[in-house]
């Protein structure tokens, strides 16, 4: 389910929608940032900003927004082992959800 509209699809049918726009490293991989959303959301509403901060305020409350906003100034530099892990990690949870 698209988390900014609520249209029901498919997980393959839905994208990775990011409540802070831009491919940040510090929080890319950050799950509390990251939510399905449908293309048109995604795409043709450029995230759908103001739907995702209500939700974003239901889920998480404004300390983990606050916590996301100030880990998006910091540049992370991925150690490859660390993104070895995190290709594990999302290659087991794509099995599971299969």
């Amino acid at each position: 389910m698209c988390v900014t509209c609520g249209t029901i699809k498919n997980w393959k049918e839905l994208q990775a929608g990011h409540f802070i726009p831009g491919r940040h490293n510090s929080i890319l991989f950050d799950e509390r940032g990251c939510h399905p959303q449908c293309y048109h959301c995604n795409i043709g509403l450029k995230g759908n900003p103001r739907a995702y901060d209500r939700y974003m305020k239901t889920i998480y409350g404004e300390v983990v927004i606050k916590e996301l906003e100030r880990l998006d100034q910091i540049t992370k530099e991925f150690k490859p082992y660390e993104l070895e892990a995190i290709i594990d990690i999302y290659q087991y949870k794509l099995k599971e959800a299969v």
